[in-house]
């Protein structure tokens, strides 16, 4: 630190005030690269999370009203519940783990599923075979982009 000073004190007034002000004109760019920064990226990442649930939630609402749409429609698929779930399923590039009949309702497991591929098979399920979901348990995936569905039940 001693060396430091010396050399400061042997400078000309005028590199001195140039040194103090670089000196600054630094410590005032760490400070926003070491915390103003990471800040903002957060924020901006916040930012992005929430757009992407907003859009989300825009598609489930206007699929919910398809789906109450087609629901009172009182349309009829073909073929049994089960026979629908696994030839739809196998449309969509689904694998199911299994399938558990309760009563009139099927109910189904998935291990491991991209959930767009999830999403277009239950729109089908409901616009195009007028299947019901009546329950559905879904958590997500060890892998990005997927989920495992515990629990669907499926009524004609």
């Amino acid at each position: 630190m001693n060396k430091i000073k010396q050399w400061h004190s042997g400078l000309a007034k005028r590199e001195q005030n140039l040194v103090n002000v670089a000196s600054i004109v630094l410590a005032i760019g760490l400070i926003f690269q070491l915390l103003i920064g990471p800040v903002n990226d957060r924020a901006a990442k916040a930012q992005r999370d929430l757009d992407n649930k907003q859009k989300l939630l825009t598609w489930v609402a206007e699929n919910s009203a398809k789906y109450r749409a087609a629901s009172s429609s009182g349309g009829k698929s073909r073929g049994s519940l089960s026979n629908i779930a696994n030839r739809t399923a196998r449309q969509a590039g689904i694998s199911i783990s299994g399938t558990k009949p309760q009563g009139s309702e099927l109910q189904i497991q998935l291990d491991s599923v991209p959930f767009n591929n999830l999403m277009k098979w239950l729109e089908k399920l409901v616009n195009q075979e007028h299947v019901k979901i009546t329950m559905v348990d879904i958590s997500a995936s060890d892998n990005p982009g997927e989920v495992k569905v515990r629990r669907l039940q499926l009524a004609q």
